[in-house]
């Protein structure tokens, strides 16, 4: 089960993405917060795989949030929703190693679902590289101490 939040200062922004991913069985929407801060205090006490999150909000934008997602190791996969379609935005946000970008006014069923398994899919490879190299230095370790 991928677990995912979704944070964004527009409570009726918040409603919609959830109601989109209820039809999916393998996420589950472990919480939505109108503040990223609050965000921040949940990710720091429970594991979650993917973040949704606005790029414009008060007090912390989408950028400077997943900054702090990204220093503390809080999230594998954050996909940034915003309003604007602003080549800076998108730009920054990809140079910060964010996982998809999607413009709101582009979001269906159809276009969150693909932006979703395609992170998935990252996540699932990245775990699966991390699993190969401990793998590889356990038996590198295993054929020194023989």
């Amino acid at each position: 089960m991928v677990k995912v939040i979704i944070v964004d200062d527009e409570i009726l922004a918040r409603i919609g993405i959830q109601s989109l991913l209820e039809h999916r069985k393998d996420i589950s929407v472990e919480g939505n917060f109108g503040m990223p801060q609050d965000a921040i205090d949940f990710l720091r006490k429970h594991e979650i795989d993917i973040v949704i999150t606005d790029i414009e909000m008060p007090e912390i934008n989408g950028l400077e949030f997943t900054r702090m997602i990204q220093e503390e190791h809080l999230a594998q996969g954050i996909i940034i929703l915003s309003c604007y379609d602003s080549f800076e935005y998108a730009q920054k946000a990809i140079s910060l190693g964010i996982d998809s970008y999607l413009l709101k006014c582009d979001i269906s069923q159809e276009n969150l679902d693909r932006e979703l398994d395609g992170v998935i899919e990252k996540i699932s490879r990245k775990q699966r590289r991390t699993l190969n190299l401990t793998t590889e230095k356990n038996w590198k370790m295993i054929i020194r101490l023989k």
